[in-house]
């Protein structure tokens, strides 16, 4: 069976998403068990403070799809109490406005704006997206010295 979703749109997500997510507990025995199992190497953790919310985030040093580890704060969305989880798939966006919006349509809702970014989550599948405006790619790359291809 091949379900087609009915929502009409000329915008396609359909593109392969160019960095996966994953919270975690503790960051620094994540990164090196994963660093030992997958054999790359990390650029952070970095912090980042968005509001009174505090992140620690690496980047395996990869080509895309790049690998981001998240050690949030408590009670944070990147918080994992409970373990580690797939937090998000991460898309660039050319038009945040109507990307977000379709997304709505579709029953992924907006959890948390950023502005040059903005997460999104599906009511069934509990699946998160992450937009980030594609016009940030530069910004974003060299914050991380990850290469582009």
């Amino acid at each position: 069976m091949v379900f087609v979703a009915s929502i009409p749109s000329t915008i396609s997500l359909v593109q392969p998403f160019f960095q996966i997510g994953i919270a975690v507990r503790n960051i620094e025995q994540a990164m090196e068990e994963l660093g030992a199992a997958l054999g790359v190497e990390w650029v952070g953790p970095k912090v980042r403070e968005f509001g009174p919310t505090t992140l620690r985030a690496a980047f395996a040093r990869t080509r895309p799809p790049y690998l981001e580890l998240i050690e949030g704060s408590p009670g944070s969305i990147w918080d994992a109490p409970a373990g580690s989880f797939i937090h998000h798939l991460g898309y660039w966006s050319d038009d945040l406005k109507a990307d977000a919006a379709r997304l709505e349509a579709s029953g992924v809702h907006l959890e948390l704006d950023l502005g040059h970014a903005r997460y999104h989550r599906g009511t069934s599948s509990g699946t998160r997206i992450e937009l980030i405006d594609a016009a940030h790619k530069q910004v974003f790359l060299a914050r991380w010295g990850l290469p582009l291809a």
